[in-house]
């Protein structure tokens, strides 16, 4: 009967890692947006980025608005969207990693007990 805790911690976990995620990618957009707002001359330089947009303009305009060269331009909003869209980012990836080290720990303790 542990199986039902686990399936329901299982979906929370996965909730909360996907939930994180949107909340990154939606902080993200709103980053770039500050960008051809305030900084348009940078999001020209970047490929004019957009997260639904290319991936070659998506990655490299990503790490720009999280990099230090974002913070220096002394954007109070566009630094509190890229720190929140950063800070999502890795807290779902932290989240997942552990999900799946979790999820492999148990299938060989499982499998250790079957042999």
């Amino acid at each position: 009967m542990i199986a039902g805790p686990i399936a329901i911690l299982l979906f929370g976990s996965w909730g909360l890692i996907l939930t994180l995620l949107v909340v990154c990618t939606a902080f993200l957009q709103l980053s770039f947006r500050r960008l051809r707002q305030s900084h348009a001359d940078i999001w020209r330089n970047l490929g004019e980025p957009h997260v639904l947009g290319d991936r070659r303009t998506y990655y490299s305009a990503r790490k720009f608005v999280w990099s230090k060269q974002c913070r220096e331009l002394d954007d109070a909003v566009l630094t509190r969207r890229a720190s929140f869209s950063y800070y999502s980012g890795m807290s779902a990836a932290v989240l997942g990693l552990a999900l799946v080290a979790v999820l492999a720990i148990q299938a060989v303790l499982h499998a250790l007990q079957v042999t």
